[in-house]
């Protein structure tokens, strides 16, 4: 049984810096309307750098260092922005500067659901979740800003020893 672990909203910041760039009235990502949500999105896709650049959470490499010690590796599993040529290596330089233990892999696709059979996917967005379950793998929903670490860290424990 594998771990994936996926980037944006779990260890990169991405809304908080997405949510910066759009320069909108809302604080938000998830406050913001679709036509924000879309006018942010062009914004970054002419913004060479951002992936590379987007914070991690306070809490990134704890939780890299417990998954690391309850599974013994992890590998990354993250979305790319669709027109953003540079996205893969601009995520795969991300983790270089920001992630303390490397991962045995740096997988950038859009078909998360092709890896799931048999193993966890840790992941902030429900779609992905739910799609990664329907092709016979575990999923964990975690939004770094909205969920507390521990309990990610006790699912995934649990999910171990069975």
């Amino acid at each position: 049984m594998n771990v994936y672990l996926d980037m944006d909203g779990v260890i990169a910041d991405f809304f908080t810096a997405a949510t910066k760039l759009a320069d909108c009235e809302h604080s938000h990502w998830r406050d913001m309307e679709h036509r924000d949500i879309q006018r942010a999105l062009k914004k970054i896709r002419k913004t060479p750098g951002f992936f590379a650049s987007v914070p991690a959470f306070p809490m990134a490499n704890t939780l890299v260092k417990s998954i690391v010690n309850l599974a013994g590796s992890y590998t990354i599993l993250s979305s790319p922005l669709q027109s953003y040529p540079d996205c893969a290596l601009e995520k795969i330089d991300w983790i270089e500067k920001n992630i303390h233990i490397k991962p045995l892999d740096i997988i950038i696709s859009s078909d998360k659901p092709k890896y799931a059979e048999g193993n966890i996917l840790i992941d902030d967005y429900g779609y992905n979740c739910s799609k990664w379950e329907q092709a016979g793998g575990y999923s964990i929903k975690y939004q770094a800003d909205e969920d507390k670490v521990s309990d990610c860290l006790l699912t995934l424990s649990m999910l171990l020893k069975n």
